[in-house]
């Protein structure tokens, strides 16, 4: 039996670290290549890092010379959340053996830390605008999550082991049950350790996870058979639709133009699939036109050509959801679709506090424990805390799954 003595903030910080990593699940599959830029003492909420993008070239046939500019582009990265759970105790509770204090203390902490970060990495789902099934009903076959996996081979996620996907406990219930036998046992037995651990499905590594996004849809009214395109050959990131009765659109609704196709980022040949736009912020009809903002911009031609044709006057707007629903939503995905990253706070010490800082090497995770003794209630107060921020990197990377 372990021998019960005074733990030090030390000890008790390396051991929380080691349990948070374990509990992640969304978090354990994405980007986390950018921590050691922020792995720097005293960073703070709303340090922003800009992570570049390649770019794209067309390419030329022949002899003749074609040079073509380079344009990079970025997305911003900010460490803008601080999440943390604080305690107090008597100095008794700490003398425990490390084991006893792991499970009794440590472990309800971080599993309320892992979940929010999890949460926090879930609710980049609306800022995707590729989707498949049906909004309020749970897929029950397979063509919805292989539907899934052909979307992301359509916009060139890279077919390796890094394809991921997030499916809500009913979302697998559903499924599981008349189609056990399309997911086959893992070849390493660690795997099935792994949390929410369900199998591979269209080259996709599903996991079980309650904490999936939820969409509640926006509200529109059209005037006649549906909301139209108002003007022809509009690009960049704002169309004009008129057609409206009344309208109060979300961020993260997602439609289609018709006559409007996705092309292969590469080839820029097209997919023969709609290209599926979402509203990137919250839009209300007061007049007899509405601009509505989306993503992604609809560019035409170029390196970064992404349809095969600008909208027609007149062209209907199809929405993914149908008005005012509210459904749950998994998630497939590339690893590089998103980016966290965790940042090293500063050590604090003296007048009464200890504070230890700690980083793992295998998973970026950065975690700080802040440890003080009141003397006038004879208290010690104890915080845990993270700090760390998302980006979606490549949106074209991941496809939404709608369920109930």
């Amino acid at each position: 039996m372990a021998e019960n003595t005074l733990l030090t903030n030390t000890e008790v910080t390396y051991e929380g670290l080691r349990i948070l990593k374990n509990m992640l699940g969304f978090t354990s599959r994405v980007t986390r290549t950018y921590d050691d830029r922020f792995a720097r003492k005293g960073a703070k909420i709303g340090d922003t890092l800009s992570i570049r993008k390649p770019p794209r070239y067309v390419g030329r046939f022949g002899d003749a010379l074609a040079p073509e500019g380079t344009v990079e582009t970025s997305v911003p990265l900010t460490v803008d959340r601080l999440f943390g759970v604080d305690t107090e105790f008597d100095n008794t509770a700490r003398t425990l053996s490390l084991d006893n204090y792991s499970e009794r203390i440590l472990k309800p902490k971080m599993a309320t830390i892992a979940n929010q970060i999890d949460l926090d990495g879930s609710s980049l789902t609306k800022k995707v605008w590729n989707a498949v099934g049906t909004p309020g009903t749970q897929p029950t076959t397979i063509e919805t999550y292989l539907n899934a996996a052909a979307r992301l081979t359509d916009n060139c996620a890279p077919d390796d082991d890094n394809r991921y996907g997030a499916m809500t406990p009913w979302m697998k219930a559903k499924l599981i049950t008349g189609t056990a036998s399309y997911f086959q046992p893992a070849a390493d037995i660690a795997k099935q350790y792994r949390r929410g651990e369900i199998g591979m499905l269209g080259g996709i590594d599903w996991f079980e996870t309650q904490n999936t996004y939820t969409h509640v849809g926006g509200a529109y009214v059209p005037s006649g058979s549906a909301i139209e395109i108002k003007g022809a050959n509009q690009t960049g990131s704002t169309i004009l639709t008129d057609g409206y009765t009344s309208a109060a659109f979300v961020e993260g609704d997602v439609f289609t133009i018709e006559g409007v196709y996705g092309v292969n980022p590469q080839t820029r040949q097209s997919t023969g699939q709609l290209q599926q736009f979402r509203i990137t912020a919250p839009t209300t009809f007061s007049a007899t036109d509405l601009s509505l903002p989306i993503e992604p911009a609809i560019v035409i031609t170029g390196p970064f050509q992404n349809v095969t044709a600008a909208p027609a006057d007149n062209a209907d707007l199809t929405f993914h959801s149908s008005t005012g629903r509210t459904y749950k939503e998994g998630l497939a995905f590339h690893k590089d679709f998103a980016a966290l990253v965790c940042v090293d706070q500063e050590e604090i010490n003296g007048y009464g506090a200890e504070s230890k800082m700690v980083r793992d090497p295998d998973s970026g995770l950065a975690f700080r424990s802040v440890t003080a003794y009141d003397i006038q209630t004879n208290k010690v107060y104890n915080r845990m805390e993270i700090l760390y921020g998302w980006a979606i990197q490549y949106g074209e990377l991941a496809c939404r799954v709608s369920g109930l």
